[in-house]
């Protein structure tokens, strides 16, 4: 099951979808932050369901290569470009 956040009135987004794709790329926090353009401490909240702008989140999204789909709907799995 995949906790998720309402962000900025967008639907419910799955914080594990993000995670997910991270850990399968061998990255850690730090190098989706860097790659990202954000801070590290960014990624941690995200990751431990703290609020964050839908901005924030597709930067993590396109990063990682995870289509908007995946992050935003009621599916599940993990879609890797």
């Amino acid at each position: 099951m995949y906790s998720s956040v309402n962000i900025g009135g967008m639907k419910r987004f799955k914080v594990q979808q993000l995670k997910d794709a991270r850990i399968i790329r061998g990255w850690s926090q730090k190098r989706l932050a860097e790659e990202a353009g954000v801070e590290h401490m960014t990624v941690w909240r995200i990751e431990n369901n703290r609020f964050h702008t839908p901005a924030t989140v597709l930067q993590l999204a396109r990063a990682l290569g995870v289509p908007m789909e995946a992050i935003f709907n009621d599916g599940s799995g993990v879609y890797l470009n």
